[in-house]
């Protein structure tokens, strides 16, 4: 009884300190299995429980007791922390101001206007579009992240500070009649395509469309797209047809916009 009792204790620990972490922008991951692996996430959590650092008192202690505090003071900068190598680089004698930044990834910000931006850099248009290729939404916990192979067995993956999203779809291609399970592709900026999810179209308050992508999360959709859909919107604006269908148009807090009644 005492080793399972053991294991869930931990576990608990482990995603509220996780939990408590993301509130400030703080990320903490493990690597099991050749990937890195959140325990906020139910499914990388679960896969956690057989990862030995999982239930390594050491490895909890130094979460709690050295990331945890300086996460809430927002010492240390928004972005992932990995306590296992942070651990072992500890026990071999380092300084943890020091080695807190060699196992640690800066976030990848998108600002409003969807460029990339790294440490104050802009992202270099071939790495932006090729971590666009690996980008995925992860719903639990609200963020777009990236992973990608890195060597056989081995992969990379980390998360965006998104303001906007970071996909922009430049056409989208729909099969008229409906006769298929995909009746709308979305083609991102990359040339990457993911099916739409035809009841999510919605506006903000600028008046920019959007929709989500299947695992992709919210796309925006570019200028030509928006204003072919918005021509055929109905007369009180609720819906716009695609696919050769009526679909519903959803506005910030319902309201609709005086110019487009005009």
């Amino acid at each position: 009884m005492s080793g399972p009792q053991r294991e869930g204790t931990d576990e608990a620990h482990w995603v509220r300190l996780a939990e408590q972490a993301a509130g400030s922008g703080h990320f903490l991951m493990l690597s099991h299995g050749g990937r890195f692996l959140n325990p906020l996430v139910r499914s990388e959590r679960r896969r956690l429980r057989d990862c030995e650092d999982f239930v390594d008192p050491g490895v909890l202690a130094l979460a709690r007791d050295e990331l945890a505090p300086r996460f809430q003071r927002r010492e240390l900068a928004r972005g992932v922390y990995f306590p296992v190598p942070l651990r072992r680089a500890l026990a071999g004698g380092a300084a943890f101001e020091d080695a807190v930044h060699r196992f640690f990834y800066d976030l990848i910000v998108i600002d409003l206007e969807q460029r990339w931006w790294w440490r104050g850099s802009q992202v270099a248009a071939r790495t932006r579009d090729f971590l666009i290729e690996h980008l995925r939404w992860e719903e639990e916990i609200g963020r777009w992240l990236f992973e990608y192979k890195v060597h056989d067995g081995w992969f990379d993956k980390s998360y965006l500070e998104a303001q906007m999203t970071p996909l922009r779809a430049v056409r989208i291609e729909e099969t008229v009649p409906d006769d298929s399970e995909d009746a709308a592709i979305l083609l991102l900026q990359t040339g990457r395509r993911v099916a739409a999810d035809l009841d999510s179209f919605h506006l903000d308050e600028e008046e920019r469309l959007f929709v989500d992508g299947e695992g992709v999360g919210e796309v925006l959709v570019g200028d030509g797209e928006r204003f072919r859909l918005l021509k055929t919107a109905d007369e009180r604006l609720g819906s716009i047809l695609v696919a050769g269908d009526r679909r519903r148009l959803r506005w910030p807090n319902g309201a609709r916009s005086a110019a487009s009644r005009g």
